[in-house]
This record gives C-alpha cells, sequence and structure tokens, in this order.
C-alpha cells in the first residue's frame, strides 16, 4: 500500500507589506537622484535592481511596453519618492501611478536634442588613448567609451510616455 506524495503547496504571494519592508531595505543604497539629472542613469539602474530585488524577478523600466501590476506601480512611486530629490517630488507625487512619476523623470532627464546628441558623438570622438600613459589601462579606456556611447544612445532606449 503506498501513498502518492502530493507537491508541496506553492508558497503564498508576498504582500505589499512585506515588498514594501524589502524594497526599504534595498533603497538606502539608490543615490538620491539630483534636480540637475547628472546621475539619472546610474539612478535608474538603481531604482531598478532594487524593485528587482524585492519583487524577486527582473523588471525593465525603459521598456516602452512596461505594464505594472498595482503592486509593482505602488512599489516604484515608493521608491521614486524616496529616492528623488525634495524639489522634483511635488511633480512626481501628483502623478497617477509610478509608472506615470518615472515616465515624468525620464522625460525630463534623457538627452533628445539633436544639439545634445552631436555633443555626446563629439565627446566619443575626443575620447583618445595614450598609449605613452603607462598608468592608462585598455579596459578602463573601453569602459569610458562604452560608457559615453550608452548615454548617446540612451535616449532611443527609454520609454516613450
Amino acid at each position: 500500500m503506498t501513498q502518492a506524495i502530493s507537491p508541496a503547496p506553492p508558497p503564498p504571494k508576498p504582500t505589499s507589506r512585506e515588498l514594501s519592508l524589502v524594497l526599504h531595505k534595498w533603497l538606502p543604497n539608490v543615490p538620491k537622484l539630483r534636480v540637475n539629472g547628472d546621475n539619472f542613469q546610474t539612478w535608474t539602474v538603481m531604482i531598478q535592481q532594487a524593485l528587482e530585488s524585492a519583487l524577486g524577478y527582473p523588471i525593465a523600466l525603459i521598456n516602452e511596453e512596461l505594464v505594472l501590476n498595482a503592486n509593482e506601480d505602488m512599489l516604484l512611486k515608493m521608491a521614486l519618492l524616496a529616492t528623488i530629490d525634495d524639489n522634483i517630488k511635488v511633480g512626481v507625487a501628483e502623478c497617477a501611478s509610478g509608472l506615470d512619476g518615472f515616465c515624468l523623470i525620464s522625460e525630463t532627464f534623457t538627452l533628445r536634442s539633436h544639439t545634445s546628441h552631436i555633443a555626446i558623438m563629439k565627446q566619443i570622438l575626443e575620447l583618445k588613448f595614450n598609449h605613452l600613459d603607462q598608468a592608462v589601462d585598455l579596459d578602463t579606456h573601453f569602459c569610458n567609451l562604452i560608457s559615453v556611447w550608452n548615454m548617446a544612445t540612451w535616449w532611443s532606449r527609454t520609454p516613450r510616455c
């Protein structure tokens, strides 16, 4: 007489409170978004990582087809309000959802003008590797080049809200 072993039930989904507690543990690692937006790219990556850590699965904030459920949107809005400069908070707080708030910030700080694109391309062209300098590392040079290139192509990957 053998009994069939029933599979273990799936673990219960975390509550909104549990998700917000986990998120708040990660938020001190996220730098505050400054009013001038000079740390926008770093801030975006860090916000995304904090949300992914809280939710337990990947989420792409720069995906223009992103749809968030109520818990995800609530967490995003909490993360935004906790990590932006006080001078920006009013506009984000007035947004109906966290995704709308992120789009507002993204539209504000994403370089989309032709002039800014030309300036970044000029910066790429001016990056020169000094092969006579023994302290210069080729990997560091390429990392700098990739960083500037990502800044130049960032406008094509941001959400169109």
